[in-house]
């Protein structure tokens, strides 16, 4: 049975200069038990570039922690980070934290991923 999931906070807003926002949103199925999920780094209301930041998902419920291999943000730009995630675990909701790190950037927020 294909489980699917619901992000109950679609935007995570992060109030910094270097990046203006980070948006979560589910994606399609690629497997049976498998989900995607996109994280998307919008660098806006800035005039820097982001350099070599990466970005991480944990879900301490799920016992998940995904970084992403490291990319660069040029001012007024946006980048896509795609994580696959096994959803073949209880149904219920479940805390995620989103970070993006890098030398001059380091922003968290939590949201929820519910799993039917």
């Amino acid at each position: 049975m294909k489980k699917s999931f619901y992000l109950l906070m679609a935007l995570l807003l992060i109030s910094s200069v270097s990046a203006g926002f980070i948006v979560v949103r589910p994606g399609s199925a690629s497997q049976e038990s498998e989900e995607e999920l996109f994280v998307k780094i919008n660098n806006i209301n800035s005039e820097d570039d982001l350099d070599e930041v990466q970005t991480s998902l944990y879900i301490p419920d799920m016992d998940y922690y995904l970084p992403s291999p490291t990319f660069d943000v040029d001012d007024h730009e946006a980048y896509t980070v795609r994580y696959f995630l096994d959803t073949n675990v209880e149904s219920g909701c479940y805390p995620v934290r989103v970070a993006l790190m890098g030398d001059d950037v380091r922003k968290v927020k939590w949201t929820w991923l519910c799993i039917n």
